[in-house]
C-alpha cells in the first residue's frame, strides 16, 4: 500500500489545476500527479485535448523519469537542497 509522505502540492492559476503529491511505495520514492483541466464542450475539440495531454504527459515522463535516477545523492540546482 502507497504511503503519502507530504501533502499536495498545487497549482491553481493556470486554467486548471493540478497537485504534486510525494509517495513512498515500498523503498521506492514516486511523484504523483493529478491534473484537472477543462475540456471543450465541443466533442472534437474535446479529444484533441485529451489527445493532446496524453502526448504531452508522455514526452514529459520520457523526458523527467530517466534523470530522476542520476539526480539521487546530488544537489538540486534550483533549489540548493539533497535529492536524497
Amino acid at each position: 500500500m502507497a504511503e503519502h509522505r507530504s501533502a499536495d502540492i498545487t497549482a491553481d492559476d493556470i486554467g486548471g489545476r493540478a497537485w504534486l503529491t510525494r509517495v513512498r511505495a515500498g523503498d521506492v520514492e514516486y511523484i504523483e500527479i493529478r491534473a484537472r483541466i477543462p475540456l471543450h464542450s465541443n466533442e472534437h475539440v474535446a479529444r484533441t485535448q485529451l489527445a493532446t495531454a496524453l502526448n504531452l504527459m508522455r514526452d514529459f515522463l520520457a523526458h523527467l523519469a530517466p534523470r530522476l535516477g542520476r539526480r539521487t545523492g546530488r544537489t538540486h540546482p534550483t533549489i540548493g537542497r539533497r535529492t536524497t
